[in-house]
């Protein structure tokens, strides 16, 4: 699968899986992307001691003094609509500027409430770019389509589907031929039998694999 014109976002979530995401993020700057933190997010890409190139939001979740950084600062993008979280003005920022995917760390670091509209918010921007969901491992969300994916042999994956998505896959110990999955869990902890193929005839779905199953480089 490619990842066009990627840029990793920070929300402010405790983040478990630190080097998938320091790997994301040197993987988005070699291919001309960025690294942007939603407000608060900031902080917790200053524990990874990733400077990012933007951050976007209202500024009332930053650090407190703001650290004294040497080498390089991040462009500060104030935005104080209250009609909309941090995170989607960070999207939209994105967005309006090109970028393709957007990988997202911090997802499900906070609280549920959080935790369930930065889900949610991904979903809803999924069908305008590419939606990569970091944690332990990575998780990509798919609209209707045809997706290739570059798994090794008895590597791990599992496809969460929304009620109703009708999917066919190929390449793996569980195939599918154009099933409608009435149930989230139809999908989950299936085994590659090397690169998979993954087309969602109708509804949406989850892709979910180890950092080294999307094949990044």
């Amino acid at each position: 699968m490619s990842f066009l014109r990627p840029c990793l976002i920070f929300l402010n979530g405790e983040i478990e899986d630190k080097k998938n995401v320091v790997e994301t993020a040197k993987f988005c700057r070699a291919r001309g992307g960025a690294v942007l933190c939603a407000d608060g997010g900031l902080k917790q890409a200053l524990k990874l001691k990733i400077i990012p190139d933007i951050v976007i939001g209202d500024m009332d979740s930053l650090p407190k003094p703001l650290p004294k950084l040497r080498f390089k600062k991040p462009v500060f993008v104030c935005d104080f609509d209250e009609n909309s979280s941090d995170f989607e003005k960070t999207l939209l920022w994105a967005l309006e500027r090109g970028f393709k995917t957007a990988f997202v760390c911090g997802v499900l670091g906070g609280g549920l409430d959080h935790a369930l509209v930065n889900i949610a918010m991904m979903e809803r921007f999924g069908a305008k770019m590419r939606m990569v969901m970091l944690g332990r491992g990575r998780g990509v969300f798919l609209p209707k389509g045809l997706y290739q994916f570059a798994l090794n042999k008895g590597e791990r994956f599992s496809l969460l589907a929304k009620a109703g998505a009708t999917v066919s896959l190929l390449g793996a110990r569980y195939g599918l031929s154009e099933e409608t999955l009435s149930s989230p869990g139809r999908g989950l902890g299936n085994t590659a039998e090397g690169p998979i193929s993954v087309r969602v005839h109708q509804g949406e779905i989850w892709f979910l694999s180890t950092p080294s199953g999307l094949g990044l480089k």
